[in-house]
């Protein structure tokens, strides 16, 4: 059971002051849309987040209706006819998407808006689907029931319909299908027979139940085995991944495929291994966290097929992770580095008797590898090797981003000849006298 900030029942007029939490911009831009002739409902995430937090996020989205029934055609130019008023008359920013949604935004303001006219999605009968393969049909005056159809769960087809302005009345909460009394229930349940369609929504079924803690209702049960995912894109399969605790998503993904004998193409096949890893919990949310675990956790030093594999589909620069897997030796190699030896060590040399060292290699490919992609990259690396970590700080206690010595640098410059490929080996060499010195 959730505990919602907002217990409130379907075509109930919303008494509290609902409008102070809709920014004054955009309870304008709401306010003129309604004296060109259209309604709007506020609809999707928002309205689950308002019953969960009492509170608006920064993107609100709107449906487009109107009291009059248009045919498609007159509808859909009525709305983009909208949208050009909306940026010659009214001087907003205005992006023209596809099914006629209007995106308005504010210069240096966080906070966007989009306004979609209503719309009926509609599917053949072809068997295996993809995430756009179904017909739409834009609507003006529908009931509830046939446009909130289309989207995936009860929880995300709730709206908040604006009535007219500054009146007692002015919202009343919209929830055809119990939405409300499933987030409070913890259940999560779809809106139609049509969910199932969509491969993008077993993924979306995942992120939600894992997000929000809650079940599987018996109706997305029995709706999961009808799912066919060869045409499931690893676009929208790594989106919807990163949006939560990525190994514990790819757990889920798994077992459900596992579960209902689902057929997966031969590339999320190849990516199976991420179940199997024991990361969940690390709350990884991005493409390079994933690459950083897999590169320096343990587990994975003799699996490098695995991580290029996962490189080449998460789209990761290849790069970037042939640098990190050569600063991971980098790190093995100094290991043994001990600052104190290498004081010992290295404080009766000259500075060609410097460059020498063989450890100088390893330290300059340490410091020039953290002053170029910066500490804070590198500070997962306590959460997923502790070894790697330990050796890490030791080092860089020793050898920071920002090296020391200038002074001393410029005065060897000026006393000894120098050939340019060397200045950066001497700029070392002054940094660690300059270290020395200052700890006597």
């Amino acid at each position: 059971m959730a505990n919602l900030k907002v217990d409130i029942s379907p075509g109930e007029t919303i008494h509290q002051d609902f409008r102070g939490l809709i920014p004054k911009d955009v309870y304008d831009l709401c306010v003129e849309v309604s004296r060109e002739g259209f309604s709007l409902t506020l609809v999707g995430g928002a309205v689950r987040d308002w019953l969960l937090t009492g509170h608006l996020p920064q993107d609100l989205d709107f449906e487009l209706r109107h009291t009059f029934e248009y045919d498609e055609k007159d509808w859909s130019f009525r709305v983009n006819r909208l949208g050009e008023r909306l940026r010659e008359i009214y001087r907003y920013q205005v992006e023209f998407l596809s099914f006629s949604i209007l995106r308005v935004s504010w210069p240096e303001k966080d906070f966007h808006v989009e306004l979609g006219p209503a719309r009926l999605e509609n599917y053949s009968d072809q068997g295996t689907y993809g995430h756009s393969d179904f017909s739409e049909t834009l609507v003006s005056n529908r009931p509830y029931e046939e446009t909130f159809k289309r989207r995936d769960f009860t929880i995300n087809a709730m709206g908040v319909e604006l009535g007219s302005p500054h009146t007692e009345g002015e919202f009343t909460f919209i929830d055809p299908f119990g939405g409300a009394e499933d987030l409070k229930n913890g259940l999560l349940r779809p809106c139609g027979p049509d969910f199932s369609k969509d491969p993008v929504r077993f993924c979306r079924a995942i992120r939600f139940g894992l997000k929000y803690q809650l079940k599987d209702s018996p109706e997305l049960e029995k709706l999961f085995k009808e799912f066919h995912l060869e045409q499931l894109s690893l676009f929208y399969f790594f989106r919807e991944a990163f949006k939560v605790d990525f190994f514990k998503f790819m757990k889920k993904f798994y077992k459900l495929v596992d579960d209902h004998s689902i057929e997966i193409s031969s590339d999320l096949e190849s990516l199976r291994f991420l179940s199997l890893v024991k990361g969940e919990n690390l709350q990884l949310y991005s493409e390079r966290d994933v690459l950083l675990f897999l590169t320096y956790h343990e587990d994975f030093s003799k699996k490098l097929e695995d991580i290029e594999k996962y490189c080449e589909l998460a789209k990761c620069k290849m790069a970037t992770y042939k640098a990190h897997l050569r600063f991971k030796e980098t790190l093995v190699n100094l290991e043994s580095f001990d600052a104190d030896e290498f004081r010992e060590k290295t404080k009766g040399l000259s500075w060609q008797e410097f460059i020498k060292l063989d450890q100088l290699k390893d330290l300059k490919a340490f410091h020039q590898f953290v002053s170029r992609v910066g500490r804070d990259e590198l500070a997962i690396l306590g959460r997923l090797n502790s070894h790697l970590y330990a050796t890490f700080i030791k080092v860089y206690d020793a050898l920071p981003s920002v090296l020391r010595g200038k002074e001393l640098f410029e005065e060897l410059l000026q006393k000894e000849e120098v050939e340019p490929q060397l200045r950066g080996d001497l700029s070392y060499f002054a940094h660690f006298k300059e270290l020395w010195h200052s700890q006597k």
